[in-house]
């Protein structure tokens, strides 16, 4: 997983999804957190993006904040700050010294249990307008950029060559653009991983939709989805907006076209 990605998932209470043997038996501690993606900044640790309905929101941070300090001890890198909050519990008020414009000032805020991750990338999501997105690197009947497919029932899926499910869904994605394409669906795959990965999986394989690969490997456009794990498919109306998210591949795909058929109807 990118760096900057697993780090904003850490401070949001998401993880990427572990194989079995990976996940303790006993019953989980609730984990602390803030609701902020955060960046490695000029002065601390820069605010990329608030959560709504979050700690952070309800205290004030705004994105561009740089965290400098979390009770009086210094915090210089994200990992550092991800560290500091988890050291505390759930309830536990914490005074953040922070950067904003050209004055520090300290902000306090009451550290809240995680919520569910499909809670938590939803209630980020659903009933927005979709992140921005514009991918240059795209192979494909139409372009892996947002404002573009104004007008038009999207389908984004975030997928891996190395992920099964992913590989799996892959005939059901290009069978939709076939089959719905003329009424207005546009389906894009992204990957953040390398370009030649991506085309070697690709050769031979029947692709009826766009892939785009972010570039250099990135994960902005992953980040701004909050995706906790992959498969992940975003269903967008053609006003812009989310109007489901789903993660994995069989049932979930079900649930996916159940969704958008109707939009395509203009219901």
């Amino acid at each position: 997983m990118p760096r900057l990605l697993a780090v904003a998932l850490a401070l949001c209470g998401l993880v990427a999804l572990a194989p079995p043997a990976a996940r303790g038996a006993g019953v989980e501690t609730a984990k602390p957190w803030i609701g902020i993606a955060v960046e490695n900044g000029a002065r601390g640790v820069r605010v990329r993006k608030v959560m709504t309905r979050t700690p952070a929101e309800k205290a004030g941070l705004k994105a561009a904040d740089e965290v400098l300090a979390l009770d009086g001890a210094a915090v210089k890198s994200d990992a550092e700050l991800i560290e500091k909050v988890q050291e505390k519990g759930v309830g536990q008020k914490v005074a953040l010294r922070i950067w904003r414009g050209d004055r520090e000032l300290t902000v306090v805020l009451a550290l809240e249990a995680r919520p569910d991750q499909m809670k938590l990338v939803r209630d980020q999501l659903v009933g927005k307008a979709a992140p921005d997105f514009a991918l240059a690197d795209a192979v494909g009947p139409h372009p892996a950029k947002l404002a573009s497919l104004a007008g038009k029932v999207v389908v984004l899926e975030f997928w891996a060559t190395w992920c099964g499910p992913c590989r799996a869904s892959l005939p059901r994605l290009s069978e939709w653009q076939t089959k719905y394409g003329a009424r207005g669906l546009r389906v894009v795959g992204i990957s953040s991983e390398p370009r030649d990965v991506v085309l070697k999986f690709l050769e031979g394989q029947k692709v009826a939709h766009t892939i785009a690969v972010e570039d250099g490997g990135g994960e902005r456009v992953a980040s701004s989805y909050f995706v906790p794990a992959i498969p992940m498919l975003v269903l967008i109306d053609p006003k812009g907006v989310v109007r489901q998210v789903e993660v994995g591949a069989g049932s979930k795909l079900d649930a996916i076209e159940q969704a958008f058929v109707p939009l395509l109807d203009g219901r």
